[in-house]
């Protein structure tokens, strides 16, 4: 009888259940995509899909309650078919700031934060790089980039420059998923939830050592809840172009200016490698008025009469090229592709949750002939696991591969094209020869350069006791780097002497080098919060932890002259010993910190925040290596005073005032002990090999201190109208500064 109670008890349980099915969407009608739906009352619940719709199966009766960040939260009664509107909440769009090992709302801010809106970004602009893509995404914060080059890592400048150590080096603090990354082209940007930027002190000052010059804090996706599996797809096919290229005028004018300003120089007649100016100028002319405009790549003809000028002659054995080459057409490649491609696979099994994405990304320069390519791979897997419901788990793992490849030619094709005019380049073929710029590009080795970085992470939530959280997570990061190149031979036309084929570089000149490198870096962190609300006016919130790491770093790099077979065999055994030369690196560094923090406010409307670190670091000097970076700031929400609390037209006002300082030891890890080379050494008259002391150590070095203060006042209109007036006031002192020693003879 028991059991048959039991049996029927279940399925009047699976009876009373009911399926809704709605949709979410903005104000305009808009789907929201990603939306939380949840059962009130219960963890049962999931989140719209790409068209705003969602699928529940709930208790008859219950109540819905729907979120989105931005968005005003609503509870709604369960219906079979539902449509939900949510309202933007103008206050709330980017409430929750990610800050120093937690978070923060917005209104209670005290320090310089700002947000990256990742619509505008990440999503909105087809960019592989997330550093370039936030260029103009935050006030102060510059994204420079020098060469143009599609591997070129972008320097990132919060509020300027920061020090005159380091080469003046000022790059912010990367921190991603809690753990510092030196180099963000490894990410995803399609993996990013959100970005934080901390431009003061008082905010940045809870990292200590590495927070000198500001801190950008990097969430990727993570594992949610899910009442289904849930995949995305997304792709985007662009096409780049040069700003701005070589732009010739005829062969004849650039002659003749030439001519001008030579003279006007009092330097004489002009001319290249024996070509004078004077002698070239008529068979310009004329090949102008023979043939018209530009012309593009083909075979070149031999002057055979005044009347048919062809596009070079020899004059006593020196070549004159007069033909008008189309640089522009032959040499750029005016749309250059690039693709990406991304797949993310969410779900929940039981008290699990999985996130899964894969990456690929693929980008060509532009150079028309022999192009670079950049190819970047990612893959991640994150885990979430509710062990209990106070305790909860998880594991991260990404993998990123980027691939660069670039012909490794003898001398900088972009500097010959802009530094020549177009007849000195001349861009056809003679007996099927190529001359020498077109021959060196053709004929380069690939320079390829793969970058393997592996992040294994695994960390834990628990909530101790009500208000009191523990968090930890252990991370170890692994770099292998792998390149390598030759100097090919190159055969062709030479710009001088008779237009015959030969060696413009010799097998003799020929060479190869590869090179290795490993970085492993562990970081963990451990950190306690609390938060408390006394006689529901005065809110408390205090954060303690504690953060080690450490980094080891290992490179080799080995070269040899005169290859057997560049073609066939291009490897280092297969090439001359003579010449032959090997390097190696090895360093490692560590450091370790304590910290704390601590927030408070009444009534939301007075606040204060206090932080300090206590950092240490195995680059400095015994005695010098551990030091206290304190900051403090306040705040007065003037909004929410009685006095301005019903003026409908402003809808925030907020002064802030923040101090701190941080510290910075951009130095190499032994500049403490100095260092040691081996070579010739000046003694007697021939010098002997021996080890020498390259740099003279420092046993006084110690942390290189930045003190800042800053002033803000924030506000915002109710017509959307939004921002903030600043000012800062910055010292360094204790700077770290490279000088150089006059060498002393004993």
């Amino acid at each position: 009888t028991k059991n048959s109670r039991s049996a029927e008890d279940k399925t009047d349980t699976l009876q009373e259940m009911a399926t809704v099915r709605g949709k979410v969407t903005d104000s305009k009608g808009e789907p929201i995509i990603g939306a939380s739906v949840v059962e009130k009352g219960t963890t049962n619940g999931g989140i719209t899909d790409l068209d705003g719709k969602f699928t529940l199966t709930i208790t008859p009766g219950a109540t819905l309650k729907i979120s989105f960040v931005g968005y005003q939260t609503q509870e709604v009664k369960a219906a079979k078919t539902m449509r939900i509107t949510l309202k933007e909440d103008t206050e709330m769009l980017d409430e929750v700031v990610v800050v120093g090992y937690g978070v923060q709302k917005k209104a209670n801010l005290t320090g310089a934060v700002s947000t990256v809106d990742l619509n505008k970004t990440m999503a909105g602009r087809p960019q592989q790089d997330v550093a370039k893509a936030l260029q103009g995404a935050v006030p102060g914060l510059s994204i420079l980039t020098t060469s143009g080059a599609i591997d070129e890592t972008a320097s990132m400048r919060i509020r300027g420059l920061g020090t005159l150590s380091n080469g003046e080096v000022s790059n912010p603090l990367i921190v991603v998923d809690g753990v510092p990354m030196d180099d963000i082209s490894f990410l995803d940007t399609q993996d990013i939830e959100n970005i934080s930027v901390l431009k003061d002190a008082s905010a940045s000052s809870i990292y200590g050592t590495r927070a000198a010059f500001g801190v950008i804090l990097i969430n990727t996706k993570s594992a949610k809840p899910s009442e289904k599996v849930t995949i995305n797809y997304s792709n985007n096919f662009a096409w780049d172009q040069a700003t701005y290229l070589p732009d010739y005028p005829d062969v004849p004018t650039q002659l003749k200016m030439g001519i001008e300003a030579s003279m006007n120089g009092g330097a004489g007649m002009p001319e290249l490698f024996g070509m004078y100016f004077d002698k070239l100028l008529p068979y310009a002319e004329k090949w102008q008025q023979q043939n018209g405009g530009k012309t593009g790549y083909r075979p070149m003809n031999l002057y055979q009469s005044d009347s048919n000028v062809g596009d070079y002659i020899v004059l006593d054995g020196t070549p004159f090229y007069y033909a008008d080459w189309d640089v522009q057409d032959i040499y750029f490649n005016k749309a250059a592709p690039s693709m990406s491609h991304n797949v993310s696979i969410q779900g929940t099994s039981g008290k699990t949750n999985y996130y899964l994405s894969f990456g690929y990304n693929e980008k060509q320069g532009q150079m028309k002939i022999h192009p670079d390519e950049l190819k970047k791979y990612n893959a991640s897997v994150n885990v979430t696991t509710n062990v209990y419901d106070w305790l909860q788990v998880g594991a991260r793992i990404n993998y990123s591969r980027k691939n660069y490849k670039r012909p490794d030619t003898w001398a900088n094709t972009y500097q010959y094209l802009w530094r020549w005019g177009s007849y000195f380049i001349p861009s056809g073929t003679i007996d099927g020869y190529d001359t020498r710029v077109m021959a060196m590009q053709k004929q380069a080795a690939d320079r390829e350069v793969t970058t393997d970085l592996t992040r294994m992470n695994t960390f834990l939530k628990a909530e101790i006791v009500k208000g009191l959280t523990l968090n930890a997570d252990f991370t170890y990061a692994i770099q292998n780097m792998n390149s390598g190149s030759q100097d090919n031979s190159v055969y062709g036309i030479n710009w001088s002497g008779k237009p015959v084929p030969s060696y413009i570089v010799t097998k003799g000149n020929s060479g190869i080098w590869r090179d290795f490198s490993k970085q492993n870096t562990w970081t963990a962190n451990a950190y306690v919060n609390y938060t408390k609300t006394f006689a529901k006016k005065h809110n408390l919130n205090v954060m303690a932890g504690v953060n080690a790491e450490e980094e080891e770093y290992k490179y080799l790099y080995g070269t040899r002259n005169v290859m057997y077979d560049q073609e066939g065999y291009p490897e280092l055994n297969m090439a001359g010993k003579d010449g032959q030369d090997l390097s190696w690196n090895h360093t490692s560094r560590a450091s370790a910190g304590y910290f704390g923090r601590i927030n408070y406010d009444y009534k939301g409307i007075y606040l204060l925040e206090l932080n300090g670190r206590y950092d240490g670091s195995s680059r400095l000097a015994p005695g010098h290596k551990w030091v206290l970076f304190p900051s403090a700031a306040l705040a007065w929400r003037v909004k929410e005073e009685s006095f301005l609390k019903d003026v409908d037209c402003l809808s925030n006002l907020k002064l802030r005032l923040g101090w701190g300082i941080t510290g910075n030891t951009a130095i190499d890890p032994y500049k403490t002990q100095g260092s040691l080379e081996y070579g010739r050494y000046s003694y007697g008259s021939n010098g002997v090999l021996a080890f020498y002391q390259k740099e003279m150590p420092n046993p006084n070095l110690s942390w290189e201190k930045t003190e800042q203060w800053n002033t803000g006042i924030d506000f915002g209109f109710l017509n959307g109208r939004r921002g903030c007036v600043k000012s800062k006031n910055q010292v360094f002192f204790d700077i770290l500064y490279k000088k150089d020693f006059i060498s002393l003879l004993c």
